[in-house]
């Protein structure tokens, strides 16, 4: 065998070890963030969560695993946690938006479906349709066009897209308060139940406005 071989077989042996300790790095820093998940705690600290799996501890930690440490959620007392935005997308949003994010995403987990990513653009939708509704409630706009000709005249472009709209009466004018509710008129209507679940959608947007004593809901699915 002559040194050029060697040489690289060396440079092999050299790769091959580092990607191994690199692994075992990987594999040690998950298995002390599992050795330290605290399910009861996980599900104390997030209502939505409770509400979905209970005390169920194989559940909550795979919701853990699939979702919560991607959105900055703390998993036992004294973890650093993350902070409030979506996975990848880095899209910073308000607490009600995260809050409504946190419940769909449970929900989906709840029922085996992966997580929706917060979207710039469908936040954009969401917020410009929230408005809209409250002028013509109605997945078709004020101007008469379809609700996905928003996307357009907001310089997005898309592919598949899909809609949830809901008025929920109130009379503190507080959002905060009719999250849950909001998400359980969706759940209990089959066709906006389809569009939470649909295995399809990859990004998803919310938006919210108040106007007298209603407030409008809005879901922004797209599938690009």
């Amino acid at each position: 065998m002559n040194k050029t071989v060697i040489k690289r077989l060396s440079a092999i042996a050299i790769a091959l070890m580092l990607i191994s300790i690199s692994s075992l790095e990987a594999i040690a820093a998950e298995t002390q963030t599992n050795s330290k998940f605290d399910y009861k705690y996980y599900a104390d600290t997030y209502p939505d969560l409770k509400a979905a799996f209970g005390y169920n501890e194989k559940a909550l930690k795979k919701h853990y695993e699939q979702c919560g440490r991607k959105e900055g959620r703390k998993c036992y007392a004294g973890d650093a946690g993350g902070t409030a935005v979506a996975a990848k997308s880095n899209v910073v949003a308000d607490k009600n938006i995260m809050d409504m994010l946190a419940q769909l995403n449970a929900y989906r987990a709840s029922k085996g479906l992966p997580a929706l990513e917060l979207s710039r653009k469908c936040l954009d939708v969401a917020s410009l349709r929230a408005k809209e509704c409250a002028a013509s409630f109605s997945h078709s706009r004020p101007n008469g066009t379809d609700f996905s000709a928003a996307y357009g005249d907001l310089g997005y472009t898309t592919q598949g897209v899909g809609e949830n709209i809901g008025t929920i009466w109130t009379d503190a004018g507080d959002p905060s308060s009719k999250i849950s509710e909001s998400m359980g008129l969706f759940k209990g209507s089959s066709g906006h139940n389809e569009n939470m679940l649909a295995a399809n959608w990859k990004y998803v947007g919310f938006g919210y406005y108040v106007e007298g004593n209603s407030i409008y809901f809005v879901q922004e699915f797209a599938d690009n």
